[in-house]
């Protein structure tokens, strides 16, 4: 093989490996967004909208609008909370599950013991109803230290069977960083 023939192909290998590459991008389903303050990463869907300290979540993924009107839009928030006194992850989880008892129209549907990233985990799940709106939460906590990280998908009630998967892949991709 002579020079000229090695580099059109050294070229047509280069274009080739960038065509795949920026191809192998676009269509990537998810992205990664990493927190180093708290030191935590998780992915979401790469079509939702994600934005920073809003709502007093340390980051929340928004939905795209679907074809439906929505009272509210399926999303998936990380709040991390440090708590100033030692408490453990049942007892933390314990205290959000009485104050969601305490509102009207919640039914908490599921607890369970699990893992996220080799990390123990609590996971539950509950419904908010009244009059003809009504929304589905999954919650999963970890904690690092005094730190209590929650990740909670919400979504209406007749979408959240569209939306679990999503909300548990998006859970299980929780690593601490």
């Amino acid at each position: 093989m002579d020079s000229v023939t090695r580099r059109k192909l050294s070229a047509a290998c280069i274009i080739l490996a960038s065509m795949l590459f920026t191809h192998h991008c676009a269509d990537k389903k998810s992205v990664r967004y990493i927190c180093r303050p708290e030191g935590f990463s998780i992915e979401f869907p790469s079509s939702w909208r994600v934005m920073e300290h809003h709502k007093g979540a340390r980051i929340i993924a928004i939905a795209p609008q679907g074809r439906e009107l929505s009272y509210i839009r399926e999303n998936i928030n990380v709040v991390v909370e440090e708590i100033p006194r030692r408490i453990t992850l049942n007892e933390y989880v314990d205290l959000q599950v009485q104050v969601l008892k305490r509102l009207k129209g919640i039914t908490v549907l599921e607890r369970i013991d699990t893992f996220i990233a080799g990390e123990r985990a609590v996971r539950f799940s509950y419904s908010y109803s009244i009059n003809d709106f009504g929304y589905r939460a999954i919650v999963h906590t970890m904690q690092r230290h005094r730190s209590f990280f929650v990740i909670t998908g919400i979504s209406q009630i007749n979408n959240y069977n569209n939306f679990k998967k999503i909300f548990l892949a998006s859970a299980a991709s929780f690593r601490f960083e």
